[in-house]
């Protein structure tokens, strides 16, 4: 989306614990966004899976050492409609970065991490804040690294002044447990304004130098990955009734064991057993719902292993509502 100048500035997979690691422990992959990458679109949403399993350099990524052969990356955002991540490319007039579009205060923005191998880990390292203007805008965020729903870095809050440079970094150094996704979380939060300040303006900012790594250094077989997922990971305005769930595996250099797939919701086993299905080469996981949802947040967790004896975990964190009826819906 183009960035919106107000008139009052001026130009310018497993729950186990990770450990943290300073930096250097590995190679980094950095994502510097200082090209465009053949067919993404200048000032547009960021192709999905940008910057995923990183083996050499390329537009818009720079790799030193060794890379991240075994992570695949995911963009999402929650918020407005067009709350995503930009790819902005202005040549290096002003940002070669990535906006958070449409950042409103309790808006999100999140990436997450997925390595492709049980025996892979991902190491978030840090990134930099990149306020468009030089101004009296102040931002404010929470950053945090998740899996699933538990919190497992942060929350920090970074609180800074708009002045149109990258040097706002976050340090993080979070390293996952072997085959565990982690999602880097950052939400938009109401600022404490000092005399003449200002919220910064929704589309004013932007992230640059995403680095990140994988430990160990080495390139492992992909295993069995989950393709497609409903209800999708962080949904929200899910009808609260018994919401049914849907997903489907491929294989990988490693072959699902479709006699390990287990379902949970809520950290308990579904109540009948998943329905497991082929078709088209996929192996397909249903269940019905059997249990009226309460109003909040509630998580699916799909286990399985491969032929090589290694397990894999997908969960899927989602928001569930009660719509409220008019009340000409009423009994007569």
């Amino acid at each position: 989306m183009k960035i919106k100048k107000c008139s009052r500035l001026r130009p310018a997979g497993l729950l186990a614990l990770g450990v943290f690691l300073g930096r250097g422990a590995h190679a980094d992959t950095i994502l510097d966004f200082n090209s465009l990458p053949a067919g993404q679109v200048e000032n547009s949403i960021i192709n999905q899976g940008f910057g995923s399993y990183a083996t050499a350099s390329s537009s818009g990524v720079t790799v030193t050492g060794f890379g991240t052969p075994n992570i695949g990356l995911n963009w999402s955002g929650i918020g407005a409609a067009d709350t995503e991540w930009d790819y902005y490319y202005d040549g290096g007039v002003v940002w070669t970065a990535v906006q958070l579009n449409d950042s409103d205060i309790g808006d999100i923005h999140r990436l997450t991490f997925t390595p492709d191998s049980a025996l892979a880990s991902v190491e978030i390292k840090s990134f930099n804040f990149d306020p468009y203007y030089a101004s009296t805008e102040r931002f404010t965020y929470e950053v945090s690294v998740l899996s699933g729903t538990n919190v497992l870095s942060g929350p920090q809050t970074i609180t800074f002044l708009s002045d149109a440079t990258k040097n706002h970094p976050v340090n993080i150094n979070y390293t996952g447990a072997p085959g565990q996704s982690l999602k880097l979380r950052l939400k938009r939060l109401a600022s404490t304004l000092g005399a003449g300040e200002v919220e910064g303006g929704a589309y004013n900012i932007a992230v640059d130098d995403i680095t990140f790594a994988q430990a160990p250094t080495t390139a492992f077989p992909a295993g069995p990955q989950v393709v497609s997922v409903t209800p999708a990971d962080d949904q929200v305005g899910v009808p609260a009734s018994y919401y049914p769930y849907f997903a489907s595996i491929t294989n990988g250099d490693t072959l699902l064991v479709a006699g390990s797939i287990q379902l949970q919701i809520d950290g308990s086993a579904v109540s009948p057993p998943p329905v497991i299905s082929t078709a088209g080469g996929l192996t397909n996981v249903s269940f019905p719902g059997t249990t009226l949802l309460s109003s909040g947040l509630h998580y699916y967790q799909l286990s399985y292993s491969d032929d090589h004896g290694a397990s894999y975990t997908n969960d899927v964190v989602f928001s569930a509502i009660y719509t409220t009826l008019p009340a000409s819906f009423a009994p007569l």
